[in-house]
């Protein structure tokens, strides 16, 4: 997820395996909020730059800073764990179609 507020940089971003990131030790790419079918987990329409999306490119902008909080794997049936990685830039964004047809930001 983003925390965002209209109008500001994005305050921190959250890989927690709800989205197709692509997650590595130093580099992610971070696919963005919305677009998504709560029940099937499924991308169903075009994500848009609006809301935390539009947060993220105006870190990039900005040159402002995100922070990043991860989840751990954890034992099935525990409850999740987090953890804070530190503050990553934004070196870019773009659209590209996934892999279920609508866009992703």
């Amino acid at each position: 997820g983003i925390s965002w507020k209209n109008g500001f940089p994005a305050y921190s971003i959250t890989l927690s395996g709800g989205y197709a990131h692509i997650d590595g030790d130093d580099e992610f790419i971070y696919t963005g909020m919305g677009g998504m079918d709560p029940s099937t987990k499924a991308h169903v329409k075009d994500q848009e730059l609006t809301r935390g999306n539009l947060s993220l490119k105006l870190n990039y902008d900005q040159k402002v800073p995100v922070r990043v909080v991860r989840r751990t794997d954890s034992n099935p049936g525990a409850a999740d764990r987090y953890t804070y990685d530190g503050l990553a830039h934004v070196l870019g964004y773009w659209r590209e179609v996934c892999e279920t047809n609508p866009d992703v930001t």
